[in-house]
């Protein structure tokens, strides 16, 4: 892992971890990130975001971003959309794979293609954020680059349009909020 993976005991000047605090740190020291999902509610669809992912990748080049993007995804059951981030960080670890504003990554959901588009950082206070969030801070400082994050989206089985097409499937627009955009 990266120069920031350390230890819970050289911690010991900052204040107790809470249980879940403590297990994102032992699962990205363990596994290389960890899987932040969160169920739907009547505000957003449910979604799952990577901890760590700029972490185990900060030595790799991230072209017009602070730091290596985490990543989040939308509206898929939470076992597959774990899945999806576990073969985006699979591409890039094996692979080489660099993400980047409309990157096309296969066969992270069976044979479609997922597309990957920066979060804007207006978005980055959403409670989906908070463990990705509390994890930069924790292990970079206050004083460490900001989080980047980078969405991907998946088409519709039905068409293969992507949210933002026009004629895409009105519930695949709503499963996935255009979190690229500011917020209205």
């Amino acid at each position: 892992m990266g120069r920031f993976v350390r230890s819970l005991a050289d911690r010991a000047d900052a204040a107790p971890l809470s249980e879940l605090q403590a297990q994102i740190v032992a699962n990205v020291a363990t596994h290389g990130w960890h899987c932040a999902v969160g169920e739907p509610t009547d505000t957003r669809p449910g979604y799952a975001c990577s901890v760590g992912f700029w972490e185990a990748f900060e030595d790799r080049a991230h072209p017009g971003l602070p730091a290596f993007p985490e990543f989040v995804v939308f509206g898929l059951p939470p076992e597959m959309a774990q899945l999806v981030l576990w073969q985006a960080f699979c591409q890039v670890r094996d692979q080489g794979a660099e993400p980047a504003e409309g990157m096309r990554w296969p066969n992270l959901i069976q044979s479609f293609d997922s597309i990957s588009r920066p979060v804007n950082r207006a978005w980055l206070v959403a409670d989906c954020f908070a463990e990705a969030l509390w994890y930069r801070r924790h292990r970079a400082g206050a004083v460490g680059a900001p989080l980047s994050m980078m969405q991907l989206f998946w088409p519709s089985r039905l068409d293969g349009l992507y949210p933002w097409e026009e004629g895409c499937a009105d519930s695949v627009r709503v499963a996935q909020p255009l979190l690229y955009l500011p917020p209205a």
